[in-house]
């Protein structure tokens, strides 16, 4: 393929395990010289070294794939994912060589140590101009790391994922933050922090964000900051620390149109019922058209009872018309009586679960079921 576009290939796909990665050198070496404009590399731990992996067991296999990355100097979008065992760092300075000269419209990032990008600040500079970055994966950087780096691409950033650590290593001269053109912002950390990122302690200003994907131990101002009028599609993994954080925020939403509301594993027993039906009557004035309903946990008859209330109340008391469409995921089971009434309050009820194939459903049952995908079950 390569000799038949004269040696240049502007997109890679590279997957492979961390102990083949010299195997393949031949073949990654050739990628800056291919002029690559786009690279993904996943790097997998099959061969399970695990605990044993560190960065002098594979560190010439490390060095081989940070080389490759800082040679090219044509790309605009990068993704690295590595195994959460693997511990990979850029080893040097960026602004010495030819990918210091990239202009990244979108970035991606998955285990990979932010720290090591920020020896000589020109990081930013690479992400000055990007639409889209998104960063998981454990050891990632502390939140002033994470905040300064979203802050790098404020004039152009439209779409973030990004998992907060709860940590902070060193503060930064600003606290506000404005997105202008920001649309879509995932914010996630692990569930059961002992804090709830206490270091995100940052002003977002957001005038063009819609769609919104909140989970985790995240702080009371930043889910303010964040929920808004602007809002037409919001995701929701709720736990217990999301519940208190989101409490008498939800209802600024005033446009909300798409709802997906997951319920998470809770830690000791089962999700409470009551903080379900407080953040439903949160809901019940908006005007709400498409609901997805995705528990981790089995449903009850008390689950039952918050759920019909909610479509009652928002008929009754709030006066609002017709969900479109309400769709229970997964292990949320409802009587055929519910199920009755719901459709009282609702054009379309469906109840199914992702691992059914779709050979069972009906063509209607397929159209919802593909419907479903597009917001985001």
């Amino acid at each position: 393929m390569l000799q038949r576009s004269g040696g240049e290939m502007q997109s890679w796909k590279v997957l492979v395990t961390v102990s083949s990665l010299e195997v393949y050198q031949d073949l990654l070496h050739r990628i800056p010289k291919s002029k690559a404009r786009s690279l993904y590399i996943q790097v997998t731990d099959e061969d399970n070294y695990g605990s044993y992996s560190s960065n002098t067991l594979f560190q010439r296999e490390f060095e081989l794939l940070a080389n490759v990355i800082m040679q090219c100097s044509d790309l605009i979008s990068l993704e690295l994912w590595l195994d959460s065992e693997l511990e990979f760092t850029f080893g040097t300075d960026v602004k010495a060589h030819p990918f210091a000269g990239c202009r990244l419209e979108s970035l991606s990032l998955h285990n990979v140590s932010l720290s090591s990008l920020y020896r000589d600040d020109s990081i930013f500079d690479l992400v000055s101009q990007a639409r889209q970055i998104n960063l998981s994966g454990s050891d990632i950087g502390t939140d002033a790391e994470i905040v300064r780096l979203i802050d790098s691409a404020k004039d152009t950033l439209e779409n973030c994922s990004v998992k907060l650590t709860g940590t902070t290593s060193y503060d930064i001269d600003f606290r506000s933050i404005n997105l202008p053109r920001l649309r879509r912002l995932r914010v996630f950390n692990y569930h059961g922090s002992s804090s709830t990122t206490g270091s995100m302690q940052y002003s977002l200003t957001c005038p063009e964000l819609r769609h919104l994907n909140l989970s985790g131990s995240l702080s009371p101002p930043l889910c303010n900051d964040l929920l808004t009028s602007t809002i037409n599609t919001l995701h929701l993994e709720l736990d217990e620390h999301l519940c208190k954080s989101t409490r008498n925020i939800l209802r600024n939403c005033s446009n909300l149109s798409t709802l997906r509301l997951a319920i998470a594993h809770p830690y000791q027993g089962r999700f409470p019922s009551e903080l379900l039906e407080e953040i439903l009557d949160e809901l019940v004035v908006l005007p709400i058209k498409e609901f997805v309903f995705h528990s981790m946990v089995q449903s009850n008859l008390e689950d039952e009872k918050v759920i019909l209330n909610f479509f009652e109340k928002r008929s009754k008391e709030a006066g609002l018309a017709k969900m479109k469409i309400f769709l229970l995921h997964r292990d949320i089971i409802l009587s055929q009586d519910t199920l009755k009434d719901l459709l009282q309050y609702c054009e379309v009820v469906k109840s199914f679960a992702n691992d059914e194939e779709d050979s069972t459903y009906s063509e209607g049952d397929l159209k919802i079921r593909s419907y479903g995908r597009t917001i985001g079950m």
